[in-house]
């Protein structure tokens, strides 16, 4: 049986800022981000897919910066000083080791990592004015149709549910409530081009 090679990582030192605590996640990340990239440190942001497909463009625009994906932990190490690197990997808590900042998604947007239930505990709305969703813009929803943006609310924390929601108006003022979570499964339309919003469509029984 052939042996494995096992890479040891450099001595991690201080974690990140818990962004998600502070009052403007994004926008401290984006200060954090922005001066370590100027100094050369590389910035990978970690996480599940579904959160790095929430995160990347959000991400991009805090910083003015096209991020890199990467396969492996060897990629980001060799990849350029200063860029900007997101990376598919479980991680709880960001971390620093020599000319790298790991950012968790967790630490912007506490996601299941901090829970057993696998709910976002609260999210910055910040993270909604991005060009793609903006408070007011009208949506598709890949299961529910038209719908209109009108903010966040709150979801109940009973069973499986609890954090924040992105709400949704559709025709006869009917409501829908999408967890942050699973914003990658809207995408944004110009009113011009969308039709008027109409009901959401049931839940497949």
């Amino acid at each position: 049986m052939a042996e494995r090679t096992v890479k040891t990582l450099p001595k991690a030192g201080d974690p990140p800022p818990r962004f998600v605590e502070q009052r403007g996640p994004m926008r401290a990340f984006a200060k954090v981000a922005k001066a370590a990239l100027a100094a050369g440190t590389r910035v990978v942001l970690l996480g599940s897919a579904r959160d790095l497909r929430f995160l990347t463009k959000r991400i991009e625009k805090a910083v003015d910066a096209s991020a890199t994906a990467l396969d492996d932990w060897t990629a980001v190490a060799k990849a350029p000083k200063g860029s900007l690197l997101t990376l598919a990997a479980p991680a709880d808590r960001g971390f620093t080791t020599k000319g790298v900042l790991a950012v968790a998604a967790a630490d912007l947007i506490g996601s299941r990592a901090d829970r057993d239930d696998g709910a976002v505990r609260r999210v910055d709305p910040d993270l909604l004015q991005t060009t793609e969703i903006r408070v007011g813009d009208t949506v598709i929803h890949e299961d529910h149709g038209i719908g209109t943006v009108a903010g966040l609310e709150s979801l109940a924390e009973d069973g499986e549910t609890g954090g924040d929601a992105i709400k949704l108006v559709y025709a006869r003022d009917a409501v829908r409530l999408v967890p942050v979570a699973d914003a990658d499964r809207l995408a944004g339309t110009s009113a011009a081009s969308a039709s008027t919003p109409r009901s959401p469509k049931p839940r497949a029984a």
